[in-house]
């Protein structure tokens, strides 16, 4: 689709040769006024080019841009003048309000450059927008992904716990134990020993080693030593 370009200038001849220029690359709208482009612009708000003269009689084209600035701000605005430039022209221009001001009897050439960076500078600006846009969707994307993950990684600590409180609750109670070996009689009749019962219902596992009381009965040379040892370092026999 061809982008849309409006002119206001209150001379036909202006008009005429502004649209024999443009209208084979651009959608041409012209008025000789601005209330009929105002009009224009309510059921056109896309448009990416506005051009004004300055004089017009009922307000300035400055005055003009500046109205269409604030109802239509992704518009590119050009003022052409057949004047002597003002101080407020020059703040126009430096503060971005309008692209360039066009000095009449405006060369093609130079108007056709104009306009051709105007239509360059709009549609980098909305290529910029689109690629913003895309920047949040897919931040928008990442942040409800990390959103999911984190909540599917509370359910799966829920579901442990309550996985864990259920085994926890699995060993409360009595326990029928043998009062010889020790050993556990589980929910089926099964006798196990101690260690294995706790790791069936729990997960706990089991490291062996031996206690100081158990020492002497299972290992007695080793505790022999062990009590031999400070008379030994004192010296006394």
């Amino acid at each position: 689709m061809r982008l849309k370009i409006l002119y206001i200038d209150d001379e036909r001849v202006n008009l005429s040769n502004f649209k024999l220029t443009f209208e084979d690359a651009f959608e041409v709208a012209t008025f000789l006024g601005p209330k009929e482009a105002l009009t224009w612009l309510e059921a056109n708000p896309d448009v990416a080019i506005v051009i004004a003269d300055q004089r017009m009689g009922e307000i300035t084209g400055l005055q003009l841009l500046e109205k269409i600035s604030g109802l239509y701000p992704k518009a590119i605005r050009i003022l052409v003048n057949s004047y002597v430039m003002t101080n407020e022209i020059d703040a126009a221009v430096e503060g971005g309000m309008v692209l360039r001001c066009i000095q009449k009897p405006w060369h093609p050439d130079d108007f056709v450059f104009t306009v051709r960076v105007a239509r360059d500078n709009y549609i980098l600006a909305r290529q910029n927008e689109k690629l913003q846009q895309e920047l949040l969707r897919v931040r928008s994307e990442a942040l409800a992904a990390r959103e999911t993950f984190e909540q599917r990684l509370r359910d799966s600590v829920a579901v442990v716990l309550q996985e864990g409180q259920a085994q926890v609750k699995k060993m409360s109670g009595l326990l029928p134990i043998c009062a010889s070996c020790k050993k556990i009689r589980d929910e089926k009749g099964a006798w196990n020993h101690v260690e294995v019962y706790i790791e069936r219902h729990s997960g706990v596992r089991f490291s062996h080693g031996i206690c100081p009381e158990c020492v002497g009965q299972v290992y007695p040379e080793v505790s022999l030593a062990r009590q031999a040892a400070p008379y030994v370092q004192s010296g006394k026999g």
